[in-house]
């Protein structure tokens, strides 16, 4: 199998470094970009699960208060008692 030229190549310009990307012309169009309404949802979406995903599964300094405050003697007290049972029994 043959392959033959495909064209000439053409010479870089004189003063000009090859690689050399020149400015472009300016003009007054702009750029337009839209996002559909699904799109938009999406990103929103993925956006919220990663924060989510970060967020630790553990809230240690909540932990530490409730063992500190459940080691304490002076704590569990009949008020205590009943407040957790009242809400246990409204969750029911």
């Amino acid at each position: 199998m043959t392959i033959g030229r495909i064209g000439q190549s053409e010479p870089i310009a004189p003063g000009r470094e090859a690689g050399q990307v020149g400015r472009p012309a300016e003009t007054n169009e702009r750029d337009i970009i839209s996002i559909s309404k699904e799109g938009f949802e999406r990103a929103e979406l993925t956006r919220i699960l990663n924060i989510v995903k970060g967020a630790p599964d553990v809230r240690a300094d909540k932990v530490a208060e409730f063992k500190k405050k459940i080691n304490d003697p002076n704590y569990i007290t009949d008020v205590v008692i009943n407040a957790t049972a009242d809400k246990l029994l409204q969750g029911l």
